[in-house]
């Protein structure tokens, strides 16, 4: 659940209700590696953090049936709220992921991230506008597999935001091509179902 405590023109401020505590919003998150983690974590929430973000796709290579015996929080040592990021920053960086969405979902489910984001396909720079349109789409596509399986366990699945450098003429109206259509996708999804929903970062 999402509380909006104060708000101004198009500012807000707001708590956030997670499996693992509160967040006030809007959140500075620091990222914490699963394997080599230079700042103990139990130190990042002692300096005021309540949520921090970590990569589900290295956990899964590196602990694999550990993680989803433990858990992420005890994992990485920390026991506030938890995101994890699914790989796209890899598959990005190396071009391809050795997991299929929809195991990278049940993934990061079994390892009980408070905040979860589905595996996409990253547009990065340079791609022809039909590639990077084609990116976008098969990312919209898991997705909606993702949320349609999700169970009720308290979990809020959170939709990358992707675009890329072309502009669209439509009806005198330039924009991103398909820019925040990942996270629009999210938005609209609350009105069924308010925990799939986060768009405060």
């Amino acid at each position: 659940m999402f509380e909006i405590i104060k708000s101004d023109l198009a500012g807000r401020i707001g708590i956030l209700h997670s499996n693992h505590g509160k967040i006030e919003t809007p959140a500075y998150v620091p990222v914490i590696h699963p394997v080599k983690q230079a700042i103990p974590p139990k130190k990042i929430q002692n300096m005021g953090f309540d949520l921090v973000i970590t990569n589900a796709y290295i956990t899964m290579k590196r602990h694999g049936q550990n993680a989803t015996e433990r858990g992420i929080h005890d994992i990485i040592g920390y026991d506030g709220a938890v995101m994890t990021d699914s790989g796209g920053y890899q598959v990005l960086e190396y071009g391809e992921v050795d997991v299929a969405p929809t195991d990278m979902a049940e993934f990061e489910r079994k390892i009980m991230t408070d905040f979860a984001i589905p595996l996409d396909k990253p547009t990065g720079y340079g791609l022809s506008k039909k590639r990077a349109k084609s990116f976008v789409d098969q990312t919209l596509k898991d997705a909606k597999k993702t949320l349609a399986n999700k169970i009720d366990n308290g979990q809020i699945w959170v939709g990358p935001i992707q675009g890329g450098e072309h502009r669209d003429d439509n009806n005198g109206k330039k924009t991103n091509a398909r820019h925040c259509s990942i996270a629009s996708f999210w938005s609209r999804s609350s009105f069924d179902n308010p925990s799939c929903c986060c768009t405060w970062m």
